[in-house]
């Protein structure tokens, strides 16, 4: 049950086609007061562009950087890996993950660190014990722990 965004106390019974926010009466659709809702909104999309420009500018290639980082390099040459990831039932799940971080839309989240939670829960609940449980992507998030942990110990 989704309850009203406006007041919390009672279920939702329609969605508002400018903002996506849910109401359960003509009330509570009078009360909300859309002008600042979408005031908020844009404040909060501005602070978006300018966290995501933030983060481009932190992370721009250096002339001595030539963008390869050897510890992919080398798990993405891994056979098994290569195995994996051309599950298409992984790929499904990784995609669905990916798309929970880059699309704002999808989660109503602004921020990239909220996505990124998101996202994470996601992948919880697909692991073993989750609401999705999926035995393929926990040997997969398996192996990777476990790859990763040699490849760290391997390069120290």
């Amino acid at each position: 049950m989704t309850l009203c965004d406006v007041c919390t106390a009672k279920e939702s019974k329609y969605t508002c086609p400018k903002c996506k926010w849910k109401y359960c009466s003509l009330v509570c659709f009078k009360d909300f007061k859309h002008k600042e809702h979408d005031e908020e909104i844009l404040s909060q999309k501005e602070e978006h562009v300018n966290e995501e420009e933030t983060i481009k500018e932190e992370f721009k290639p250096t002339a001595e950087d030539d963008g390869s980082d050897p510890m992919m390099t080398e798990l993405l040459k891994n056979e098994q890996f290569q195995d994996y990831i051309s599950s298409p039932v992984l790929q499904f799940h990784i995609l669905s993950i990916i798309e929970i971080i880059n699309n704002i839309g999808l989660t109503n989240e602004y921020s990239k660190e909220g996505r990124l939670e998101i996202a994470s829960r996601k992948l919880n609940n697909l692991r073993e014990g989750g609401l999705e449980e999926n035995e393929f992507v926990e040997e997969f998030v398996q192996w990777l722990l476990q790859w990763l942990e040699t490849y760290r110990e391997n390069n120290k």
